[in-house]
């Protein structure tokens, strides 16, 4: 595979490995900002499905992550800092993810 179609890929994978842990943050984060807007049972799924859309999310984006970091360290010259940039958002979006999943638990918000 040529360089160029493997980086292209390698990002298209990622992003697509981050959509259901982006797609719970964002039903989490209407939640939050809208308290009244939902039902109990459907803020209660919400929270519910992180863990499951987080796993579906790590088992997807972070091989691919660590493959892309990897054909990064063999040809930089194809990996640009723009290209880069689905790499970045893995870590950031896992990341406020991870917080968000911990700060659910320890604080025991309930909606």
């Amino acid at each position: 595979m040529r360089p160029v179609a493997s980086r292209n890929i390698a990002n298209a994978l990622i992003i697509l490995g981050l959509s259901p842990v982006l797609l719970w943050l964002i039903l989490l984060a209407y939640d939050v900002m809208n308290p009244g807007g939902l039902l109990p049972w459907v803020s209660a799924g919400i929270i519910m499905f992180g863990v499951p859309f987080g796993l579906l999310s790590a088992f997807i984006a972070i091989p691919v992550m660590i493959f892309a970091r990897s054909r990064a360290a063999i040809n930089p010259a194809i990996w640009t800092t723009p290209h880069r940039v689905p790499f970045f958002l893995g870590i950031v979006i896992f990341g406020i993810a991870l917080i968000a999943g911990v700060l659910i638990v320890s604080i025991n918000i309930r909606w």
